[in-house]
């Protein structure tokens, strides 16, 4: 159910899934089958000094954590009325894109800056006020222009954004009525259906020594709830 989403939080490396299969003897002369299912380190495995995790976690109780979590993340969804979540949506969407406009305002009035004084510097040279090359400083100018017009673009492509997430309602709205869909379904949904589910509300899943697992979510969650969510298996 978590296939691509498992990493070692020892390691870094992404947990596979595999089924092992033991037989056994047993004193009566029967044999004796033993399935476990569950979620290996192949780095631990094949290179055990650069990994202190464990190489390998029973599959179950990784599963399960990550379902109560996934079900309270919902059901905390499902008490907060359609347009509350609506608007919350909107506002941190809003929120993010105007960091990202305000820093490359930021990015752009220090290239401008930059370009001045060089500017500045230049005009010092062709008056002997100083003794820099003209043709270093000449050269200094061109990359900084270059670099201004890459922050003016980025400027503009960032106010644009800004401005698409203004009026972004009705994508937000489409977004809260599939994670309330979601909600009123996932107890009763299959295997796959909930697979699909968890894997668009979680960006990746770490999983340490005794079970310590930390849901980190994608930015759906993250509108309503924050950025990461323990849970114990």
């Amino acid at each position: 159910m978590l296939t691509g989403l498992l990493y070692c939080g020892s390691c870094g490396n992404r947990l596979c899934y595999s089924h092992n299969t033991t037989h056994r003897k047993l004193a009566d002369g029967t044999e004796k089958v033993y399935d476990r299912n569950l979620y290996r380190c192949y780095r631990r495995i094949s290179s055990p000094t650069t990994c202190s995790g464990p190489s390998g976690y029973e599959m179950d109780p990784i599963n399960e954590a990550v379902e109560v979590a996934v079900k309270d993340f919902l059901r905390r969804i499902s008490v907060i009325p359609r347009e509350d979540l609506i608007a919350l949506a909107g506002i941190r969407e809003v929120r993010n894109a105007e960091v990202t406009h305000k820093q490359a305002v930021k990015d752009f009035e220090e290239a401008q800056r930059q370009i001045n004084v060089l500017e500045e510097e230049a005009m010092k040279a062709l008056t002997g006020e100083n003794k820099l090359d003209l043709g270093i400083v000449n050269n200094m100018i061109m990359k900084q222009k270059a670099r201004l017009d890459a922050a003016a673009k980025a400027m503009e492509e960032s106010k644009a954004r800004l401005d698409a997430e203004k009026n972004q309602k009705r994508s937000n709205e489409i977004q809260v009525d599939e994670i309330l869909t979601w909600a009123s379904r996932f107890e009763d949904a299959s295997y796959e259906a909930k697979h699909m589910v968890i894997a668009e509300l979680v960006d990746r899943i770490e999983v340490k020594k005794d079970y310590e697992i930390t849901i980190y979510w994608r930015m759906t969650a993250d509108q309503f709830l924050g950025k990461r969510t323990e849970a114990s298996a």
